[in-house]
């Protein structure tokens, strides 16, 4: 009997090691396809990462590598993240079925297209980040960082992974946190940089009912760490990115304001220059035309009367310089009435009537039926119109055609005056408006300046082209 009970206890210790060998070997295995997929993850997450700028899109590729089946598997991830100011832990993304009937149709829906873990990074900007109801659960979530002995809280300062099953862990769990996420079974897995301390990551398994898996927990701190460096490589390249749309809109503004600085000294300027011309020249020269037109009447000799007669016309062109640019320098307050922009414009051409028949000029009205009346000053907008006639009248010296254009435009109305003339060159057409500038040897550039800004004062935009 001793015999036969050594060689039985031989045996047994012979199969107990070969069952246990068995098992060590599947472990193994087990151990090694998880490393592979691990590696896997990280190579794919690490691709997605270097190609997203945007920190939703990064947040997508982060929860889906989680909550994927070839990622990590777990059937639901919740992302929060301190506030601005650092006081909270807010919940901000959330990824995963609500109920059980949701996930079977989400995973089966997966299995029949066949998406990889690739299909999922690759579309994850079009998929929604939070469905209707995971998205109330997270936006829920609001810890005050405050409460040091919260769970959550401990998982950040602690900087570990703590495991809730059933409701119980090493530390109170908050019930209010187990009511929001409708799951007494879950893991808070921190994320953090180098520098500072970025949220939690919560996951579970809601529908499988899996229990956690060490080597996956693991596996969740590992590729944590890779998405704690995204993180914050993502915000401070959001934030890179707000600096400079705010230096942007700093230095349009301060060109803007540089430019309105510009205008506003040209036309103080002006308005002295104009009080001064219209003190200083106009008595003189008032006396001076006034001398030459009695002297031309009393004077026989044809000779003489010819240099007065240039007298005359000459200061009569100073005369108008001079009435230019006291229009010009003198504030008008517009005095509103409602009239008909046709009747206007009409009235206007009427006045040039002469000078369209002369240079054999064509007149197109094309006025809309609907055409509303405005609140304008007429007399403003006549002389904005006479401005405008005179310059295409100008240009078409040889004839041509004179088209009128008055259409409804969003709440106003839009006028438009064409002419078939040569044009203006670009370079020339950016600075036709500006006070003094001409292209003509008679004139004195204030012309479009003025119907600019009477334009302007009457809540109008004043548009040139070609």
């Amino acid at each position: 009997f001793d015999n036969l009970h050594t060689i039985m206890r031989r045996e047994l210790e012979k199969r107990r090691l070969a069952l246990r060998s068995r098992i060590y070997q599947r472990q193994l295995e087990i151990a090694q396809k998880r490393i592979e997929r691990a590696h896997t993850l990280a190579i794919k997450m690490n691709s997605a990462y270097l190609s997203i700028t945007s920190l939703d899109m990064l947040m997508r590729a982060i929860l889906t590598g989680i909550t994927a089946r070839e990622g990590l598997g777990f059937n639901r991830a919740f992302l929060i993240l301190f506030s601005d100011d650092g006081k909270y832990l807010t919940g901000r993304y959330a990824i995963g079925p609500v109920n059980l009937d949701d996930g079977k149709a989400i995973w089966s829906d997966m299995q029949e297209r066949h998406l990889t873990l690739d299909d999922l990074l690759e579309n994850c900007h079009s998929c929604p980040l939070t469905d209707v109801g995971i998205a109330r659960t997270v936006q829920a979530i609001r810890i005050d960082t405050g409460q040091t002995e919260h769970i959550v809280m401990r998982a950040v300062t602690e900087r570990r992974i703590i495991t809730v099953q059933n409701g119980q862990a090493k530390y109170p769990v908050a019930q209010d946190l187990i009511q929001l996420l409708g799951e007494d079974s879950f893991a808070i897995a921190p994320l953090f940089s180098s520098e500072r301390s970025l949220g939690v990551v919560i996951v579970d398994n809601f529908i499988s009912r899996c229990p956690f898996d060490q080597e996956k927990l693991r596996a969740l701190e590992s590729f944590l760490s890779q998405a704690s460096l995204a993180i914050e490589h993502g915000s401070l390249y959001q934030a890179m990115q707000s600096k400079v749309a705010e230096l942007e809109k700093v230095t349009k503004e301060l060109h803007k304001n540089k430019d309105m600085l510009v205008t506003a000294g040209r036309y103080s300027a002006l308005g002295h220059m104009a009080a001064q011309l219209t003190h200083s020249i106009k008595n003189p020269l008032t006396a001076i035309g006034g001398t030459a037109r009695l002297l031309s009447r009393k004077i026989a000799d044809t000779s003489l009367r010819k240099f007065l007669d240039m007298m005359i016309v000459e200061a009569e062109k100073v005369e108008k310089t001079l009435a230019d640019l006291a229009r010009f320098a003198e504030t008008i307050q517009p005095v509103y009435e409602t009239v008909s922009l046709v009747d206007l414009a009409q009235n206007a051409v009427r006045l040039y009537q002469q000078d369209l028949l002369r240079h054999g000029i064509r007149t197109v009205y094309d006025f809309h039926p609907d055409t509303p009346h405005l609140e304008v000053d007429p007399k403003l907008i006549q002389q904005v119109l006479v401005h405008l006639l005179a310059n295409a009248i100008d240009a078409m010296s040889a004839g041509g055609t004179l088209t009128l254009q008055i259409m409804p435009e969003n709440d106003g109305v839009a006028l438009s005056i064409l002419d078939t003339g040569a044009g203006i060159s670009t370079p020339i057409l950016e600075n036709v408006t500006d006070p003094f500038f001409t292209t003509k040897t008679i004139g004195t550039g204030l012309g479009l300046s003025l119907v600019q800004r009477i334009v302007k004062d009457h809540g109008g935009e004043l548009g040139l082209r070609n």
